[in-house]
């Protein structure tokens, strides 16, 4: 049986923390120096892993905000350095994308977007913002409406590559 006073109940546990928090903020309170560096580094620590978490979050934890986002891929093309170019990563031809559309059972859908920039003019002033072109031929390919985002000519599509199919 524990009593009041032994050392693993809550009474004491509760005094010696008090005791420990007050000799803390003494030993602070004499060198402040000491006590400023040490509260910017956590809160600087504290801000850092807060940030990383949001990027976390934002771009690897949460979902596409469409419908079977899962299924969404971009497929890409590369030149091998033996054809005298060295691009890793470089966009479809015309008739690579055919072939993939006409060839392809392992994909539904596939429709040609062009990623690029522009420059939008609202109250607040000018903004960059990310912009997906997708041609005509894309468009009627019904990739839209998987996507539930209705495309036409001069949309800005606040979603960052919703025009992927």
């Amino acid at each position: 049986m524990s009593r009041s006073g032994s050392r693993g109940s809550p009474v004491f546990l509760l005094a010696a923390a008090v005791r420990d928090l007050r000799h803390a903020t003494r030993a602070l309170a004499r060198s402040r120096a000491f006590s400023l560096v040490a509260v910017l580094t956590l809160g600087l620590g504290i801000g850092a892993a807060t940030a990383m978490y949001t990027v976390v979050d934002g771009v690897l934890l949460r979902p596409l905000p469409f419908p079977d986002a899962d299924r969404v891929v971009s497929i890409w093309t590369r030149f091998l350095p033996e054809s005298g170019y060295n691009f890793d990563r470089f966009s479809l031809s015309g008739p690579e994308l055919l072939d993939y559309r006409t060839q392809s059972h392992a994909l539904g859908q596939v429709a040609a977007y062009l990623p690029t920039g522009a420059l939008v003019e609202g109250r607040d002033g000018r903004d960059s913002v990310r912009v997906q072109q997708v041609p005509p031929s894309s468009r009627r390919s019904r990739c839209s409406p998987r996507l539930a985002v209705a495309s036409w000519p001069g949309r800005i599509n606040p979603v960052p590559r919703a025009s992927l199919c």
